[in-house]
């Protein structure tokens, strides 16, 4: 009798929890999805503002060259793969939802045009073509209405 209970329990065991994981896996993903979106809107936000900031001490002279060129570069290859991510994101099916698939091209678009800011600032220190610095504004305004529009900012 209590091999037979104990039997009937595991089975119900197994089974309850078996119910159970497509709940839980289900909640994983909204959450990865969640901290996907926070993670990426603090991404975009922190990448706008640092490139405004190196333009900025660039005209005011208060880095060397070099360091300019360094660290835009980094800003560029580490935006440029956010960007693949996101796109191997959004094609990959894990990210259902109109919601999710509209937020995911929108954040690509922006990846998009801070990388276009950051190498017209990068091409400006490169010659000092004041072209560069109205392409560089240009593609800063755009991001910029990218970003509020994805982080609602008013």
């Amino acid at each position: 009798m209590k091999k037979r209970l104990s039997i009937v329990l595991a089975i119900s065991l197994f089974w309850f929890w078996g119910l159970s994981r497509p709940v839980h896996a289900q909640e994983n993903s909204e959450l990865y999805l969640e901290t996907i979106g926070t993670l990426s809107a603090q991404g975009i936000l922190i990448t706008y503002l640092a490139i405004g900031v190196l333009g900025d001490g660039y005209e005011k002279n208060v880095y060397e060259k070099d360091f300019i060129l360094n660290l835009v570069t980094q800003i560029i290859n580490v935006t440029e793969a956010a960007k693949k991510q996101t796109n191997r994101l959004q094609s990959s099916g894990m990210a259902p939802g109109e919601s999710n698939i509209k937020y995911l091209y929108e954040l690509s678009e922006t990846y998009d045009l801070l990388m276009e800011q950051s190498l017209a600032f990068k091409s400006y220190v490169i010659t000092a073509n004041p072209e560069h610095v109205t392409i560089f504004h240009e593609k800063r305004n755009a991001a910029w209405k990218k970003i509020a529009k994805l982080l609602d900012i008013k």
